[in-house]
Formats: C-alpha cells, structure tokens, sequence
C-alpha cells in the first residue's frame, strides 16, 4: 500500500497553503497498488511513484521504465493486516481502502 497526504497534495496543486487558513491534520490515505507481471519481482525501492494526488499517477522504475495509472473503486474495503511492532504477538488491521491503482506500460 502507498500512503499519501491527500490535504498537502491538494494544496501544493492550489499553490501554497496560507497562513491565515485553519489548519487541518494531514490524513494519511493508503491505495492498493496492482503491478504489471513484469515489475513483481523488483525490489520497493526501485519503484518511483509520482503524482498520486492526480488522475493519471505515474511509476518510474529504476531501469527508466514508465507507467501510468488510473484508480479504481473495490467492491468493499481491502484490510491491510500485520504486526504493530517486533513484539506484537497478534496481527491487527493496520489500514484499510477501497482503492487501487492499476498501473500499464506509457
């Protein structure tokens, strides 16, 4: 899953955020990620994600490979699950979306 800053990224599109303006607490808001075959077994940090406040989000890979996305709405929410720290000894819901991006060759 990505996060990212819905509020920032909206207002970095608006120009600046003013300092008179009420200030909101960042939310994080995570979307599942589906991957061409192709890009499967590449390692996370070889994955550029740009633009994902856009309609149109962008993926570089490290070998200068591009792809666009598009989001997409789920049938229900998708639970991420896992352990909240190294001695965590259940799992729980770390988040939840129902969201994806789909990402294809540019």
């Amino acid at each position: 899953t990505i996060p990212f800053d819905r509020t920032r990224a909206r207002a970095a599109r608006r120009g600046a955020m003013r300092d008179d303006a009420p200030s909101k607490a960042p939310r994080e808001d995570y979307v599942v990620v589906d991957l061409p075959l192709e890009l499967t077994d590449l390692p996370g940090d070889a994955l550029k994600f740009e633009d994902l406040d856009t309609r149109t989000p962008k993926l570089r890979t490290i070998d200068g490979a591009r792809y666009v996305g598009r989001y997409e709405l789920t049938c229900g929410e998708q639970l991420v699950v896992g352990f909240d720290g190294d001695d965590a000894l259940e799992a729980r819901v770390l988040a939840k979306t129902e969201r994806r991006l789909k990402f294809t060759p540019a």
